[in-house]
């Protein structure tokens, strides 16, 4: 398989099935945190975003700070640390949750870059629908990789490259949450993410943050799984093709948050506190159901 990303580097090749049991405990996390008083809907299709807990590497080697080694550049040592900056997502086959439904998935480095002396490397997951052949998911994150200190939004150095600047939209929902240290170690867990901050305290703190760290990965979830409920409510036929989402600061366990979106293309994560910082941005695209079968 070739990837459609032009990449530069390739990491290779895995294979996996849309396994209910592990999609049917994501679902079951997912919800708990989104809509914990509504009962769990069937899972048939496999929602955005919930890829990551499919196609896990085993052998990769790990770095000192849990992570993919692969994924980072020459320069990372402990005077850095590593976050997850952006991240996009397209849809071009819906894929049936069961065992017999394979995939198999090209990873590669897609990008190498530095700006104002802090390395971004573009990761991209290409994942084919084995049963067919066809081009099922194209996923691409960028991680940053900073010297550490103190987190601000901005270019460069230690911080996010997207302004924390809140924007006054119209919201259509707005939903307030924190996820709690163990839907954290969870999640870390079902999408096989071993980065110490998500789950260890001190390391956490050694890297300059205050506790523990929610996925980037979760937050997104959290955010596309709202826009899937808002949008599905009217329009059941109706499904996300496309996810493109960029972070300004992290969000901690039992740090409250509110997603909010205008119903039509964009949705927002912000602090819950006062005055309120934009956590995450992101714009999606939606389809007929049709389309993707």
């Amino acid at each position: 398989m070739s990837s459609k990303t032009g990449s530069i580097r390739h990491l290779g090749i895995q294979h996996d099935s849309v396994c209910p049991t592990r999609i049917g405990l994501l679902t079951k996390l997912i919800h708990g945190i989104t809509s914990p008083n509504v009962a769990l809907p069937p899972t048939t299709t496999l929602p955005p975003m919930f890829h990551f807990a499919l196609l896990h590497r085993l052998d990769t080697r790990l770095s000192f700070d849990g992570y993919d080694a692969d994924h980072a550049p020459p320069s990372f040592d402990a005077m850095r640390r590593r976050l997850l900056v952006s991240g996009s997502l397209r849809v071009t086959r819906s894929l049936a949750v069961d065992r017999d439904t394979r995939v198999a998935q090209t990873l590669s480095l897609a990008r190498v870059a530095q700006r104002m002396g802090t390395p971004f490397v573009t990761v991209a997951r290409d994942i084919v629908d084995a049963g067919c052949g066809e081009l099922a998911i194209l996923d691409e994150r960028t991680l940053a990789y900073p010297l550490r200190g103190p987190l601000r939004a901005g270019s460069g150095g230690n911080t996010y490259p997207t302004r924390r600047t809140r924007e006054v939209k119209q919201e259509a929902f707005s939903r307030k949450h924190a996820v709690s240290e163990v839907q954290a170690f969870q999640y870390s867990a079902l999408t096989f993410n071993s980065h110490l901050i998500h789950y260890n305290r001190d390391y956490a703190r050694e890297e300059g943050y205050t506790d523990v760290v929610v996925p980037g990965t979760l937050l997104a979830t959290i955010a596309s799984t709202h826009v899937l409920n808002y949008t599905n409510a009217k329009e059941p036929a109706i499904s996300m093709n496309t996810f493109k989402y960029s972070f300004s600061r992290p969000v901690h366990v039992n740090e409250e948050f509110v997603v909010s979106g205008d119903g039509e293309s964009k949705v927002w994560i912000e602090t819950a506190s006062q005055p309120a910082e934009i956590i995450m941005r992101a714009g999606y695209g939606m389809c007929d159901r049709m389309e993707l079968e």
